[in-house]
């Protein structure tokens, strides 16, 4: 059994909606495609001697990069600006038989089946667990509290799909 403290902190939110937006939603790929096809524009512009189509194309290329910059900025005050996070009294552990959510105070405790996740992402430091494809709980490296990372993501590598837990910037033990 692996078993980690689930916390909430401004840190670990922020790293959380970076990496759901830019790497399971991939929010950034259409506004990078629109600034390479911007850039080719621009080239065959300036191959064309068309110099106003390709300053209008840069400024095109800076304003698509900023809106992206701006919507991030967006997202983060909308869901962590002001907030106050409470200190969580659970505990999330992962057995053969799935992820047992804990409450700590009580006896209470409730199962869920790998089948019925969406996807989970294996990183150096953290895992966040996706229930739904817009909803996920992030487990930091830290708050390990029972068991072993490493043996951990091996368990998840040697049993599941590779669509099913996905690993980022995680390197396995030999």
């Amino acid at each position: 059994m692996t078993k980690f403290k689930y916390e909430l902190d401004y840190e670990s939110q922020k790293k959380y909606i970076n990496f759901h937006l830019f790497n399971h939603k991939r929010l950034h790929v259409s506004p990078i495609i629109l600034s390479f096809a911007l850039v080719g524009f621009a080239v065959l512009s300036i191959v064309l001697k068309q110099y106003l189509l390709a300053i209008v194309s840069g400024i095109l290329i800076l304003v698509v990069l900023g809106f992206l910059f701006f919507l991030v900025k967006r997202v983060h005050k909308m869901n962590l600006k002001g907030k106050e996070f409470p200190e969580q009294n659970v505990s999330i552990a992962f057995t053969k038989a799935g992820m047992t959510l804990y409450d700590d105070l009580s006896e209470d405790k409730q199962t869920v089946e790998y089948n019925k996740l969406h996807r989970i992402y294996f990183l150096k430091d953290y895992i966040y667990v996706y229930l739904t494809p817009d909803q996920g709980i992030a487990l930091q490296k830290a708050l390990l509290v029972e068991g072993d990372y490493d043996k951990f993501a091996l368990f998840l590598k040697e049993n599941f799909s590779k669509k099913f837990v996905r690993f980022r910037g995680y390197k396995f033990v030999s």
